[in-house]
């Protein structure tokens, strides 16, 4: 079961020689980090890969017990994409290239949010944030945050998605908006 608030990360790594990748090495090595970073006991449970074939690709997923996350990647070409969220990573596989962000300078993080995709996540959540709240109203009350928030994307109608760059030199963090129109 998905957390109220998932946060989808992705990783992409080009490779100079493809076929030199130790793909065991490198999935016991992130096994073992990931086994690290669990709080359950001394005796963890092994952490195995697996390999799924979906839509004619291949990708390995790792599954952390009792979190329901994963740890997914894919090798296309002379490119290794990770992420922490299967259909993240099927998402950026669909992404037509004309609709990708033109990256251009340095950055520490680029964070893109994409209206066009606000009812696969916040149009849901609200949905079932307001069933219950139903469930326990009074008098069929008006929830202020669900009934109100939701309409603030009717002022971003023409904003197909934002996109933020954030860097840092010394004793400065500098953050750039750029809104992009439909």
């Amino acid at each position: 079961m998905p957390l109220f608030f998932e946060n989808r990360r992705a990783f992409i790594l080009t490779l100079q020689n493809p076929q030199n990748l130790n793909r065991e090495k490198l999935e016991n090595t992130l096994a073992g980090l990931a086994k690290n970073q669990m709080t359950v006991s001394k005796n963890k449970t092994d952490l195995n890969w697996k390999t799924i074939e979906e839509n004619g690709k291949s990708r390995r997923e790792l599954e952390m017990p009792f979190l329901g996350w994963k740890l997914v990647y894919l090798i296309q070409n002379n490119t290794v994409i990770f992420a922490n969220n299967a259909e993240l990573l099927k998402q950026m596989l669909d992404v037509n290239p004309a609709e990708m962000a033109e990256i251009d300078g340095k950055f520490d993080e680029f964070t893109t949010i994409r209206f066009n995709l606000h009812d696969q996540a916040f149009d849901s959540i609200m949905s079932k944030i307001r069933d219950e709240e139903s469930k326990n109203a009074e008098n069929g009350s008006i929830d202020f945050f669900v009934d109100n928030v939701g309409s603030l994307f009717e002022v971003l109608e023409n904003v197909n998605r934002v996109e933020k760059k954030k860097s840092s030199t010394e004793n400065y963090l500098t953050e750039e908006l750029e809104f992009i129109l439909n």
